[in-house]
């Protein structure tokens, strides 16, 4: 149906600027890290990379507007 077109449309473009943001995302900085401030091995990485002198650039993905979002866009990017 017409309706159901329209919102796979949106989806779809939705989807693309999320990608294009994450994509971003990674140009600015040397290191990237999607996280959750909640997951224990998240934390385990950060605590790894602060301790040998590194300074990454974190998304805490379950304080960002578009967490939920930006995390289901990293999982589709990768499969």
């Amino acid at each position: 149906s017409l309706e159901s077109s329209q919102t796979s449309h949106a989806i779809s473009t939705e989807n693309n600027r999320l990608h294009a943001h994450i994509q971003e995302i990674g140009l600015v900085g040397d290191l990237v890290i999607f996280s959750k401030s909640s997951c224990c091995m998240c934390h385990a990485i950060k605590r790894l990379f602060y301790e040998q002198g590194v300074n990454p650039m974190i998304y805490e993905l379950d304080k960002e507007i578009n967490g939920r979002e930006m995390e289901h866009a990293l999982i589709y990017s990768c499969t």
